[in-house]
């Protein structure tokens, strides 16, 4: 199995989803389903920009986690700084 991301990077990914959840009162569970919810609508996406930056997500199995997700979130917001 390939990994895109690093141990820390997505341990810190799994630390932001705890920390989320513990801010808003909610369950992790709840966290991962509605950033899962998110990343299907952004991946449905038909702009076709939208699809060329989505191509550039590498993720490790048949669909992406929300660690990974993160992970990649952050490295885009880094590469933009």
């Amino acid at each position: 199995k390939m990994m895109y991301y690093t141990k820390e990077e997505l341990r810190r990914a799994a630390d932001a989803i705890t920390k989320t959840a513990k801010a808003n009162g909610v369950s992790e569970t709840e966290v991962r389903n509605e950033m899962r919810i998110a990343m299907n609508i952004g991946r449905n996406d038909p702009d076709p920009a939208v699809q060329a930056k989505w191509a550039s997500f590498l993720y490790a199995g048949e669909d992406p986690t929300v660690e990974e997700f993160i992970a990649w979130c952050i490295r885009l917001a880094k590469d933009k700084m």
